[in-house]
């Protein structure tokens, strides 16, 4: 009997598919022949992988030589690549060609700042077309208004992609933790005080919803047992068809975190191991964590979600302590609402991602006010993929008027192919 279970990746191959993958900036898989093994295991497991020199580093070198020669097609796979791993933006990359007219003939320069100008306007047109932001709608439930059932529907039919609610478990009255937006212990809402369940709102979303992201704009993971959640998720995330969202939050509210018996100052590594051990749980058949706060053994735990994985977004301050958080162990960014300059921060989180050797760019998902065309269209340009607008806390009617009047304002939203009949 044939065996036709595919051989275990060495692994060299795997930092050499990894390596590639950041270079490129695509998703590589293990390749057959002496050709590929030479060039995954020596040229990037080894040559790319070297310390002393940077993937930037290598590659303006790498672009200069291409010049040289008249490889202009590989060229623009190098300059595509570098582009959108925010490696170096378009000023960036002409001026290397203008430098280079200097040095290997003003032909081969001038016609590797026409590669430039071909790649960044492809880029530029996928940004305004086929990569379109994405728009969402982030719901302050309560025990009043209109339900995240009722709510999620109409903005799924009114063409939004995404359905965002928050978490807090309690609100102690007296507390220490000052709330980001007051400054001090009072509270800029009650709904605070009166949030539903993310879990259970989501799964009556998900009851009434065909297509819309189901997400959370933060949970606060840590305020539960991580098998446990991680089972709620996964059932989630298989009963919706793989439409579950993890917006998590490291939890402003550290009064709230040490009822759960979160230690104080250890907020961020608890959420760090209760992700890894969820994720173990989501991806692997037999699922096994030890770390400093969860520990269980093997154990067997299904449903897995639809792509064994779930996405995970950290909402918290823009800062380089939480990009380097973001490139080591989630997928995304939530802004917050006092985030003034997005697009600068963007520049820092895209920097940092790709120093940590991760590949294409992350999921940003700004919080906005008021649809503004040239702010959008500047969010887009600098790496923003989604944008959040609140819902008032208002009855269904009021609601419902106002998806109508927000997705008027939203350049190319679009409406499902029913077009958001009731």
């Amino acid at each position: 009997m044939t065996d036709n279970t595919p051989p275990e990746i060495s692994e060299v191959r795997k930092r050499g598919l990894a390596k590639m993958s950041q270079v490129y900036g695509w998703e590589f898989r293990d390749g057959p022949g002496e050709h590929f093994a030479v060039t995954a295991d020596h040229l990037f497991a080894d040559i790319w992988s070297r310390p002393a020199l940077s993937v930037r580093d290598r590659r303006l070198l790498l672009l200069g030589a291409l010049a040289a020669q008249g490889l202009f097609d590989v060229a623009d796979i190098q300059v595509g690549a570098a582009y959108r791993n925010g490696e170096l933006d378009e000023t960036q990359l002409r001026e290397a060609a203008l430098f280079l007219c200097h040095y290997v003939g003003w032909p081969q320069g001038t016609a590797l700042d026409g590669v430039v100008g071909s790649v960044v306007g492809k880029e530029k047109k996928k940004v305004r077309t086929g990569d379109r932001l994405r728009y969402g709608i982030v719901l302050f439930t309560s025990d009043r208004g209109i339900t995240p059932a009722a709510a999620a529907r109409a903005a799924e039919q009114t063409g939004f992609h995404s359905f965002y609610v928050p978490e807090h478990t309690h609100i102690p009255v007296r507390r220490d933790a000052a709330h980001p937006q007051t400054g001090d212990a009072s509270l800029p809402d009650d709904r605070y005080m009166r949030t539903l369940d993310p879990w259970v709102a989501l799964s009556t979303a998900a009851a009434v919803t065909d297509r819309i992201e189901l997400a959370t704009a933060v949970a606060l993971p840590v305020e539960h047992d991580p098998i446990t959640l991680a089972k709620t998720i996964a059932s989630l995330d298989h009963l919706s068809g793989g439409r579950v969202v993890l917006g998590a939050g490291f939890g402003w509210n550290t009064d709230e975190l040490t009822d759960h018996g979160v230690p104080p100052g250890k907020r961020r590594t608890v959420l760090r191991e209760y992700l890894e051990a969820m994720r173990a749980l989501w991806s692997e058949d037999e699922a096994g964590y030890s770390g400093e706060y969860v520990r269980f053994g093997p154990s067997w735990a299904w449903p897995k979600p639809p792509k064994r994985s779930v996405p995970v977004l950290i909402g918290a301050a823009g800062t380089e302590r939480t990009f380097r958080w973001i490139a080591e162990s989630a997928d995304g960014w939530i802004t917050t609402p006092g985030e003034t300059d997005v697009t600068g921060r963007l520049e820092s989180l895209q920097r940092i991602w790709h120093e940590a050797g991760r590949t294409g760019r992350p999921r940003v998902v700004a919080l906005d006010l008021k649809p503004d065309k040239a702010r959008l269209s500047e969010w887009a340009e600098a790496g923003v993929t989604d944008v959040l607008y609140g819902l008032p806390d208002k009855s269904d009617s009021d609601v419902r008027a106002y998806l109508d009047r927000l997705s008027g304002k939203l350049p190319d939203i679009e409406l499902p192919a029913d077009g958001g009949t009731p």
